[in-house]
């Protein structure tokens, strides 16, 4: 189960490399590097389920959330994609794509300043 997820939250010419950076690092390539740790036991065994979770950003953007979306977009790629692979090694793929649910996500969510930006 990949489950991690961070947001980023504001105008994107606000959004620092670094902040931008995080978010892609544990919605997309924390998910990634959970499914190679145990990818080749499931390959092996010919079985297995991984779920993911991403959000309804993921499927729509939502305004102030370009680089949260554009992780989940790529989210949404890489479970298609696998579920193509992964299908002869019996291997089944389930993302569930969250709307608003009440987790620690918004206590742990990046705001950048918005200082910059015409959107204050």
């Amino acid at each position: 189960v990949c489950n991690a997820g961070v947001g980023l939250m504001g105008p994107l010419e606000t959004c620092s490399d670094q902040a931008m950076k995080t978010v892609f690092d544990v919605n997309l390539f924390g998910a990634i590097r959970t499914i190679q740790a145990f990818l080749p036991a499931m390959k092996r065994r010919r079985a297995g389920r991984i779920i993911i979770s991403s959000s309804i950003g993921g499927l729509q953007g939502l305004p102030f959330n370009s680089v949260y979306c554009a992780s989940k977009f790529a989210v949404e790629g890489l479970c298609e994609s696998l579920a193509v692979v992964l299908q002869p090694f019996n291997i089944h793929l389930t993302l569930v794509e969250c709307g608003p649910v009440n987790t620690s996500f918004l206590a742990n969510l990046l705001c950048p300043d918005p200082e910059g930006s015409e959107l204050q």
